[in-house]
C-alpha cells in the first residue's frame, strides 16, 4: 500500500509525539504524517492547504484524511483547532480524533458535542501505545471509506 494516507499530528509534547509517531509506524500504517506543536500551526497549515491545490512547500503534503488533536495545547487548544475545523464547510468532512491525557468525562462530552469523531484517551505505556495503533490502523485504514 502506497503512503497516500496522511495523518495530521497536534500535538505540544514532543515526547508524546515521538512515542505516537513510533507506534504508528511500528503499526507498518503506511502513513505520511504532518506533525504541528500548535493549534495556530494547525489552523495556519489548514488554512493554506484548503485555499491551495498545490502542496504546502514547508510539509509538502496535501489536506490531511484524519487529524489526530491533543487537547492541552498552549495558545489555541485542541478544542479552538476543533471548532476550527468542524466551522469550515472545505475541511469539515475530515475526521478530528481527539488524543488527549484527560479522561474527564467533560471533555469527553465537549469533544463530541464539538464534532470529534473519536475520543481516544492517551496510553500510558509503549505496548498499549502499540496496541491502540493497531486498532487505530484496523479502524481508520482498513475498515472505513474516508472521502479524498
Amino acid at each position: 500500500m502506497a503512503k497516500d494516507f496522511h495523518i495530521m499530528i497536534v500535538e505540544d509534547s514532543p515526547e508524546d509525539y515521538e512515542v505516537l509517531s513510533r507506534a504508528i509506524k511500528k503499526a507498518e500504517m503506511p502513513a505520511q504524517m504532518t506533525h504541528c506543536f500548535t493549534g495556530e500551526e494547525a489552523i495556519q497549515l489548514l488554512t493554506h492547504l484548503s485555499s491551495s491545490s498545490d502542496s504546502y512547500d514547508l510539509h509538502d503534503t496535501t489536506l490531511p484524511d484524519i487529524i489526530l488533536l491533543d487537547l492541552n495545547l498552549p495558545g489555541t487548544d485542541g478544542y479552538g483547532v476543533l471548532e476550527f475545523v468542524k466551522a469550515r464547510n472545505d475541511i469539515a468532512y475530515i475526521p478530528v480524533i481527539v488524543f488527549s491525557t484527560s479522561t474527564n468525562p467533560t471533555d469527553i462530552k465537549k469533544s463530541y458535542k464539538m464534532g470529534a469523531n473519536s475520543y481516544i484517551p492517551k496510553p500510558q505505556d509503549l505496548k498499549s501505545y502499540k496496541e491502540m495503533a493497531l486498532h487505530f490502523k484496523g479502524y481508520w485504514m482498513d475498515c472505513v471509506s474516508l472521502y479524498k
